[in-house]
């Protein structure tokens, strides 16, 4: 058949040149996907791809597109992220001729070349690249949000949903996985065909493939068979986590299935750990990704890690039921998919893991991320507005994955637990298979109770930031909460107070809660029901009181609030920083709970680096050391590591680097303690970042004891931002300036980490404003967090006024830049503005 390619003259018929334009707007706009959601369904892709080991040789694509039309009196726009000239050729078999052009992202088809109801489209093209992750011996596809048209042309957005039948042509020593069953293998001349039968229904953000050389591993499991696909070279720590990785996984589906009433839908059910994946995971159907340190965990990983594994699977298995089966609408509502996976994955590892507080766990996995974006003025709401989908990946962010479950808790809890699992378990009946938005859910929930949803959602869901509540303490206990972006607005919540001689109940929906105080108390906790929200001000009886007497709040749960509280209180400045490290170091000589051990390490570590000056951290420094290495070779083996990590992070001294280097150089042992290859790693790169004495010697010997050869090029992508050679390390930011160096996007965060490290934070200052310059180019060529790590990697050690007035400089002259990377921004140096203003107002 033959094709046109109209390259001045289109039939447009009834659609007017204007509305094609503002349809065909670079990106995914919402007017584009509402118009084509009304017009378009039942869409079947046929794909075929070529693959090569050399990365650079461009991947070559077929696709046979099948799609009803109810309507033909506009153009059909087909996304396709490609340069002008990747597609080599567009036919038909029900037509002589397809007219068409090829501009800003979308393939648009002129309406002489379609039929109502049936049609069938044949396009031959180039990939794009930017959906494409290549490695020297494999290649991956991510492509959430809106990547998959960088790959194949497609309609790429949530509420067309397709199938997927896939062909891959590779080099005969790989291997491959996609969402459909293998149905074939072929291999003529060193080159292996493989063909997959069709999958289910999905959304294209959520197709993708991985080939190259991986190992696989096959465990059959109450008759379910799984693959686990892997380029781990060490056997021992594959041997040691394989089983449980197996496991976890079915233990999450039989869960799910059992919770929802709703079997596991996507038919075979494989994972694959991916050197320096992006992400922790993405729930593609049938064929999980995952980072491989995420999975296949050190000798040295804490009893967190080992749960932090267990959540992450259970994350991704629960993206099965809400995200893949049931898929929001647009991208405004992605929050959904990942609250209700996170918020499953709590539930899920709980009985795995029995000796754990998960009431404490999940305070402080969730709230001080979320707080840290809610205290500052680049706050955004749980759901968000979105006009295109180039913004679709400024969506995600702490906010997301960490506020929203807190509202689902208390969405729970208003509702009731049987209560809200069945309104789920209706949502899944009512849209499987299909999508749905956030007023759907409401509608189902709303019927359970008698509280207006709509109002509280208004408030908790739609509206960013969080309340300041302060506490007086006299006769009675006064809570008193504001509004920080002075909107008037009241957040409605149960309080339960926490006071040394028990708990009082009230409800927060006014200016100010009252208690009557029986008696005297020597500290108040406002938030010690487990959903309460905001940022809490102690008063300062309380902060005197918890300084010293913490310890003896024998209540873990407790004791983690009111550290929570004390933070909150110190980081707006009614707590000096010398003071607080003190009761920090104090508690860690005896604090037994490894949750809130890693809390006060995390915040020491703050503390200790940004708000401490330099002469105050000299003198802390000793005590510092001590305590950490104390506790390191305590013999205490569950909390050796988690002592270890802490150590490796905030030795300062000349005798701290004696230390770190005894250990790397196997001179020192510590009883119980087994360091893995990771961790001779981390010793060397900051040993080196230390200008410890032979640090190059160091790191080429480190690089030689490295067995696995894609650590070795992790190892030597990073090499450079730890070194003594300013200019070295100079070269090393500059290249980031270059797209093709920031694909690999963890050891990008990484290297940047070392370059903005506190010690090295003077001669890194220069490097901030092209940081910031880029970011708009970050958000267009990286993955979807990225952005807001970028900027956190780059602020990670900065605490000058100097720096912060370069950020108020590119803000003031970069007006015209996207909100929602604006709030990143704000978001990223909430911290330093805080230090900063410390800093001011405390005699140095």
């Amino acid at each position: 058949m033959k094709y046109i390619v109209a390259l001045v003259l289109i039939v447009i018929s009834a659609c007017s040149q204007k509305d094609l334009q503002s349809l065909t707007v670079p990106g995914v706009s919402k007017a584009l996907a509402e118009e084509r959601s009304e017009r378009v369904k039942n869409v079947i892709y046929s794909l075929k791809f070529s693959l090569h080991k050399d990365k650079f040789v461009p991947v070559q694509g077929e696709m046979r597109l099948r799609f009803e039309l109810s309507s033909i009196d506009q153009p059909l726009i087909l996304d396709f992220n490609a340069p002008v000239g990747n597609i080599r050729g567009i036919d038909s078999p029900l037509l002589d001729r397809i007219v068409f052009k090829h501009e800003n992202e979308h393939i648009i088809i002129d309406p002489v070349s379609l039929r109502i109801g049936r049609n069938d489209i044949n396009i031959t093209f180039t990939s794009g690249e930017l959906g494409l992750n290549r490695m020297d011996d494999y290649i991956y596809t991510l492509l959430v949000p809106d990547r998959a048209s960088s790959v194949f042309p497609s309609f790429d957005q949530p509420d067309i949903k397709g199938t997927y039948q896939l062909t891959l042509e590779i080099p005969e020593d790989w291997n491959a996985v996609t969402s459909g069953a293998l149905e074939s293998e072929t291999i003529i001349h060193s080159r292996k065909t493989l063909v997959f039968k069709r999958s289910p229904l999905f959304s294209t953000y959520l197709f993708s493939f991985a080939a190259g050389k991986f190992q696989k591993i096959t465990q059959l499991i109450n008759g379910m068979e799984m693959n686990l696909y892997h380029r781990e070279t060490d056997s021992v720590k594959v041997a040691r986590n394989a089983t449980e990785i197996f496991e976890l996984h079915w233990n999450a589906i039989e869960w799910m299935s059992d919770y929802t009433e709703a079997p596991y839908v996507f038919g075979k059910f494989d994972f694959i750990a991916i050197p320096s994946f992006q992400y922790g995971g993405m729930e593609h159907p049938g064929t999980i990704h995952y980072r491989a340190n995420s999975l296949f965990l050190d000798e040295t990983a804490t009893q967190n890690q080992y749960l932090g594994r267990a959540s992450l699977i259970a994350h991704e298995t629960a993206h099965m039921w809400f995200g893949n089966l049931v898929t929001m609408k647009w991208f405004d509502d992605v929050w959904m998919k990942e609250v209700f996976a996170n918020f499953m994955a709590d539930k899920i590892v709980n009985p795995s893991f029995p000796d754990i507080d998960h009431d404490l766990k999940f305070l402080l996995s969730h709230y001080p991320r979320a707080y840290q974006v809610d205290r500052s003025m680049g706050a955004n709401a749980i759901k968000q507005e979105l006009e295109n989908l180039k913004q679709a990946g400024t969506m995600y962010g702490a906010i997301i994955y960490n506020k929203a479950p807190i509202m689902m808790k208390k969405l729970e809890r208003i509702i009731g637990e049987e209560a809200f699992r069945t309104g789920l378990r209706q949502y899944l009946v009512d849209f499987g298979y299909g999508n749905a938005d956030w007023g759907d859910l409401i509608e189902i929930l709303d019927s359970k109770t008698e509280i207006d949803l709509k109002t509280w959602s208004d408030i908790w869901i739609s509206s960013p930031g969080m309340p300041v509540i302060t506490v007086k303490k006299s006769d009675k206990i006064v809570l008193s909460q504001v509004d920080p972006f002075d909107d008037g607005r009241i957040w409605m919540q149960d309080i339960n107070l926490i006071t040394s001689n028990g708990k009082m109940n009230g409800y927060f929906d006014d200016d100010e809660l009252r208690f009557n105080l029986q008696q005297p108390s020597d500290y108040v906790l406002p938030n010690g029901g487990g959903t309460e929200y905001g940022s809490f001000i102690l008063d300062n009886a309380s902060i005197s009181f918890l300084l010293v007497n913490i310890r003896g709040i024998s209540n873990d749960y407790e004791r983690g609030v009111a550290w929570l509280d004390l933070y909150e209180t110190f980081l707006n400045g009614k707590i000096e920083a010398q003071p607080y490290a003190n009761a920090l170091l104090s508690s860690l000589e005896s604090e037994s709970n490894m949750l809130v051990i890693e809390l006060l390490l995390d915040q020491l570590n703050t503390v200790f680096w940004k708000f401490l000056d330099t002469n105050q951290r000299l003198s802390l420094a000793s005590q510092v050391e001590e305590t950490l290495w104390s506790r390191l070779n305590s013999g205490e083996k569950d909390i050796q590591a988690i002592f270890f990590k802490g150590f490796v992070k905030m030795s300062s001294s000349k005798e701290g680097s004696e230390k770190l280097y005894g250990l790397w150089s196997k001179r020192m042992v510590i009883d119980g303690l087994t360091l893995a290859e990771n961790d001779y790693t981390d010793l060397s790169l900051n040993l080196a970042l230390r200008d410890y004495p032979e640090s190059t010697a160091i790191l080429r010997d480190q690089l030689g004891n490295i067995s696995n050869e894609d650590n070795k090029k992790r190892f030597r992508f990073i090499r450079p931002s730890v070194v003594t050679n300013a200019k070295t390390r100079e070269q090393f930011f500059y290249a980031l300036s270059q797209a093709n160096k920031r694909e690999v996007e963890p050891w990008v965060l990484d290297g940047l980490r070392f370059i903005n490290h506190p010690l090295r934070a003077e001669q890194s200052a220069i490097y901030v404003r092209r940081s910031l310059n880029l970011l708009e180019e970050i958000q267009l060529t990286g993955d979807i967090f990225f952005p807001k790590r970028w900027l956190d990697a780059t602020f990670s050690g900065h605490t000058s006024s100097e720096v912060l007035a370069t950020v108020d400089q590119f803000l003031e002259e970069n007006k015209q830049l996207d909100d929602k990377l604006r709030n990143k921004v704000l978001q990223s140096t909430d911290e330093l503005r805080r230090i900063v203003r410390y800093r001011s107002s405390t005699p140095q």
